[in-house]
C-alpha cells in the first residue's frame, strides 16, 4: 500500500508540474495570428428529443461510435 501511496503523489507532483508551468515555446500572441470564422448559428440550438434519442441509441457502453466501429 505504501508503494500506490508513492506513486499517486508522484504522478500529482508530475501533473501539478506540468500544467502549472507556462510554456517558454508557446507565444501567446499566436491567437491572433488565425483567421476569425463566422458564428454558425445553428450550434446555438438545443437538440430535439429525436435528435438526443438517435444519439442515445448509437452509444454502446456510453462511448460514441467511430468510423470502421471504432468507439470513441
Amino acid at each position: 500500500m505504501p508503494d500506490e501511496i508513492r506513486l499517486r503523489e508522484r504522478w500529482s507532483v508530475f501533473y501539478h508540474r506540468h500544467l502549472n508551468t507556462k510554456s517558454v515555446k508557446l507565444d501567446p500572441t499566436i491567437i491572433d495570428l488565425l483567421p476569425s470564422r463566422p458564428l454558425k448559428m445553428m450550434l446555438e440550438d438545443e437538440p430535439s428529443i429525436d435528435e438526443m434519442t438517435g444519439a442515445l441509441k448509437g452509444m454502446l457502453n456510453r462511448k460514441t461510435a467511430r468510423p470502421y466501429g471504432l468507439p470513441g
